[in-house]
């Protein structure tokens, strides 16, 4: 669904750390015999912010080394080991910015402070420390829970999808998303709801057998994912009786709260984008399609230096990628293309995520078969620039251009690859799996995912009943074809009935 839209870049991994510009207040309780090294840090905090790294590393190594740095205060030796650590990440290299960090750990005294947990943050899932990273978000939402809401979603959601990369039964998992739970963890700004947060915690809750939890936590489920969940999961009937009825009731209502974010925020080019994709899954594309040309107009009628909304540094790539998706609802296929190739242009412009819109693109050119712009598109990207759902998300769009040049033994290469990490990426895989018209694979995947309950509600969601799409390619067809004929079969039918059941949504799905 919608939040797979946002996983694909390693965001907030790479992005260099602002220096503070109040390195010094800490400072200014240094001990009289050691002036000397107030000196120093002031010489430190002056070459941070003139942005030359070297000469502060040298600064605060001095410090550091000095035999007189274990009697300055804690918060202090803190506060060195920190600017020291800004210093390295600036100076590219990541793994002694984080030994500078683990340094300041054995400070006597907990002297830690919010940005000292949130530059471990930072550095955490660039060096790919999973358990670190979730550490690190768990404390600032424990212990700093009026500032937690300054952290991107995306920041968020990456960290929580990487706990589940550690292997302790959940148990770090869960104290995330408990600690965030109880910070009430709401991003600044943005209108994006994290509701899928508190349901994965219902997860963990059910699996547990703490069914008081779990039933707190499900009857204050509002959104239609959450709803549609409890709904076609058997697992979950028992905590609450969801209709068809309230499931088009909460698409209705979450259309009219974006409606009365935006209206309350018009400022935010979020606020647009939120009710346009809303009505195109709803099947109102001519309205989405006012909504957003109207925004993206008062965009570029504005003079550039009085711009209408204050988030187009994150906000207008998605928003000419959820006008993109409009155009192709619509069956305007090239002016779908073109307008996609903008938010990739926009993306890899700001440097911000370097992966979304290209996997998108990619993923359009396969379906309107033109298999070598797609492989171009995506061929380029980094390891480095996406986590592991964008890395499988590129491998499925190479498999459907491989399915359609013909080269066989790369895509089945691509396939292995996907098939290795099905657990984490689902949904491309049964895309690439459609693409290369391999039911057996399929069948085999879906009540492999099916049988295992860390997979299984995602599964059930890919097998429901959605709109039709009006403006299918060929190629779209001939996927839809193989999918019908897929969860047709003998055995996968069994199989989704055991766990849980097809009902009929009021949305379309993603369309390529």
């Amino acid at each position: 669904m919608r939040q797979f839209l946002f996983v694909a870049a390693l965001v907030g991994a790479s992005a260099l750390i602002p220096v503070s510009a109040t390195a010094l207040d800490t400072a200014a309780r240094v001990s009289d015999q050691s002036q000397y090294l107030q000196k120093w840090l002031a010489d430190a905090d002056s070459h941070l912010q003139a942005g030359d790294f070297k000469k502060a590393i040298k600064s605060l190594r001095t410090i550091i080394d000095n035999a007189q740095f274990g009697s300055l205060p804690p918060d202090t030796q803190v506060l060195c080991y920190r600017l020291l650590s800004i210093a390295l990440l600036n100076s590219n290299a990541p793994e002694e910015a984080y030994d500078a960090l683990e340094r300041a750990r054995h400070v006597p005294g907990d002297a830690t402070n919010y940005e000292y947990w949130r530059l471990r943050l930072a550095i955490a899932p660039r060096l790919k420390k999973h358990q670190d990273a979730v550490e690190a978000l768990t404390v600032l939402a424990s212990r700093f829970p009026h500032r937690i809401q300054e952290i991107d979603r995306n920041i968020v959601f990456s960290i929580v999808y990487s706990s589940n990369e550690i292997q302790d039964g959940k148990a770090s998992k869960r104290r995330l998303l408990e600690a965030l739970q109880s910070a009430h963890y709401t991003p600044q700004e943005s209108g994006y709801s994290v509701e899928s947060l508190s349901f994965e915690l219902f997860e963990i809750y059910v699996s547990k057998g703490e069914t008081e939890k779990a039933a707190t936590v499900a009857a204050a489920l509002i959104e239609p994912d959450s709803l549609i969940r409890l709904r076609i999961d058997k697992r979950y009937n028992a905590y609450r009786h969801v209709t068809d009825a309230q499931i088009t009731a909460a698409y209705e209502a979450q259309l009219a709260r974006h409606r009365d974010f935006a209206y309350r925020n018009p400022t935010l080019l979020a606020g647009p984008d939120l009710v346009a994709l809303d009505l195109n899954d709803l099947d109102r594309p001519e309205e989405a399609l006012k909504v957003i040309d109207e925004a993206l107009n008062k965009h570029d009628r504005a003079p550039v230096n009085r711009k209408p909304y204050d988030d187009v540094a994150t906000r207008l790539n998605w928003a000419l990628d959820t006008k993109s998706r409009i155009l192709w609802q619509l069956g305007r296929h090239a002016e779908a293309e073109q307008v996609l190739k903008m938010a990739r242009d926009v993306s890899v412009a700001d440097g911000r995520d370097m992966v979304s819109q290209r996997i998108n693109l990619g993923a359009l050119y396969t379906a309107l078969s033109r298999p070598n712009e797609a492989l171009k598109e995506v061929g380029n990207i980094r390891a480095n620039q996406a986590n592991l759902y964008g890395q499988m998300s590129i491998e499925g769009v190479k498999v459907c251009a491989y399915a359609q040049t013909g080269e066989t033994d790369k895509m089945k290469a691509s396939l292995d690859l996907m098939l290795q990490n099905a657990k984490a990426a689902y949904s491309p895989l049964q895309t690439a799996l459609l693409c290369a018209e391999d039911s057996d694979m399929l069948a085999k995947v879906i009540i492999d995912q099916l049988e295992d309950p860390d997979t299984r509600t995602y599964a059930l969601m890919n097998v429901q009943t959605y709109l039709p799409q009006k403006k299918s390619t060929p190629v779209q067809l001939a996927r839809e074809a193989t999918r019908q004929k897929t969860l047709a079969r003998a055995d996968v039918q069994p199989a989704i009935l055991k766990y849980g059941e097809i009902i009929s949504l009021p949305i379309r799905p993603i369309p390529y």
